[in-house]
């Protein structure tokens, strides 16, 4: 599949590549050779304009794709959806969000209609494009991936206070991310966390494949809980998917925000949200209990080794998703915080090239289904629970009645 393609060539997935060889082939080919200070900055998106959105809700956009037999369904709340890094090129270090490039095919071919589209049976979906920070900063040291990751973080902000000021002002609305939309998105629920009004006004928060330290709840969010039942709103869920004998730790501990700065912390558990079972405890779900991934079609050109590095459009075209497959996958919470699922290379076709059980790319995917169910629960619990019951009218004076 194409985004399975694109991780494999680009490495994308951080947590994958182990051995200094490999750091060092990352440092060549995808670090900018420019120092960032030297470097030309895209500017800022108006978030007025419609061509900084991949996805609005009066726009045609791929997260509109539906698995067959899946009914779409916008009246619930919305979704404010942070995508995860396309960006792989040395020419800067930041993403011009609305040039046409490969970056750009990508999210509106690939991540629209795999991870944004699952929110579309209960929500309309509001998806930003801001100026990422490009796959190579991930290799740079702290202090010069704070400047990088900055901008892309401030982009985020501004595109979520339009999204809450304008776009959907005074309703319920699920956060969404992955991978370094989920880094953002951990920093932005810090900022909600400080505000009663929108606090009140979240579903939930859906932050998958990028590691969430436990410690942040009770330190630098107060207020916002995990989730641990599948109907509970206002709280968050987190989720990072491995084999159960892959080590996601081979390689350095991702980045994560901290008193607003890029900080490489000490390995430390980490939030995992079963989205199967939609616990934190640690036991196994039954493959029954597994509703279903769900892949893409793309049915225009894929991604090779000769087209991603040049970074050009290509001209994929995914028209429509694959067939719902439910009943293989069983999935437990280890206690460091990392989802394992049983070993699925053989069974699912998406992950039939894989060398190993590094599941990043499908954090989304093999879950679809269940995600899909679990937000349309979760926003009919907030509609029911911030509902007005209405007076029960009075009964009419008896004029009989002495």
């Amino acid at each position: 599949m194409p985004y399975q393609r694109f991780v494999s060539l680009s490495v994308l997935a951080i947590t994958t590549t182990g051995c200094s060889i490999e750091k060092a082939i990352i440092k060549k080919f995808f670090v900018p050779k420019v120092k960032f200070e030297d470097s030309t900055l895209p500017p800022k998106p108006d978030y007025s304009q419609d061509k900084y959105w991949a996805t609005l809700p009066e726009t045609d956009h791929k997260a509109n794709l539906t698995p067959e037999g899946a009914a779409t369904d916008s009246s619930l709340a919305n979704v404010f959806f942070i995508h995860p890094t396309t960006m792989l090129s040395q020419k800067g270090w930041v993403q011009d969000p609305v040039k046409e490039d490969l970056s750009k095919e990508m999210l509106d071919e690939l991540i629209v209609s795999g991870m944004a589209s699952v929110f579309n049976g209960c929500c309309s979906i509001y998806t930003p494009r801001y100026r990422q920070a490009t796959f190579g900063s991930y290799y740079v040291p702290a202090a010069e991936a704070n400047a990088v990751f900055s901008i892309a973080y401030e982009d985020i902000e501004t595109a979520f206070d339009y999204f809450i000021e304008e776009l959907a002002a005074n309703q319920p609305f699920i956060l969404a991310a992955h991978s370094q939309g989920a880094l953002h998105g951990q920093r932005l629920l810090e900022k909600i966390d400080k505000d009663p009004k929108i606090r009140n006004a979240m579903v939930a928060a859906y932050i998958g494949g990028h590691k969430f330290p436990r410690q942040a709840f009770g330190t630098s969010i107060k207020n916002i809980p995990l989730c641990e039942s599948a109907e509970q709103t206002g709280c968050v869920i987190s989720w990072n998917t491995y084999g159960k004998d892959f080590n996601p730790y081979r390689n350095d501990v991702p980045f994560t925000w901290k008193d607003e700065k890029i900080n490489l912390p000490e390995r430390a558990p980490i939030v995992c949200t079963n989205p199967i079972t939609w616990t934190t405890k640690t036991g196994e779900s039954d493959k029954s209990a597994h509703l279903g991934a769900v892949p893409q079609i793309n049915t225009g050109v894929e991604i090779n080794e000769d087209n991603f590095m040049k970074g050009e459009t290509i001209g994929m075209d995914v028209t429509r998703l694959g067939s719902v497959q439910s009943g293989f996958v069983s999935a437990a919470c280890d206690e460091e915080g990392v989802l394992r699922i049983n070993d699925i290379r053989k069974e699912y076709k998406p992950a039939n090239d894989k060398e190993d059980e590094e599941y990043h790319d499908l954090d989304y995917e093999l879950f679809y289904m269940d995600i899909r169910s679990n937000a349309i629960l979760r926003a009919q619990a907030w509609t029911r629970a911030n509902t007005p019951i209405a007076p029960v009218p009075a009964e009419p004076a008896d004029e009989n009645k002495n």
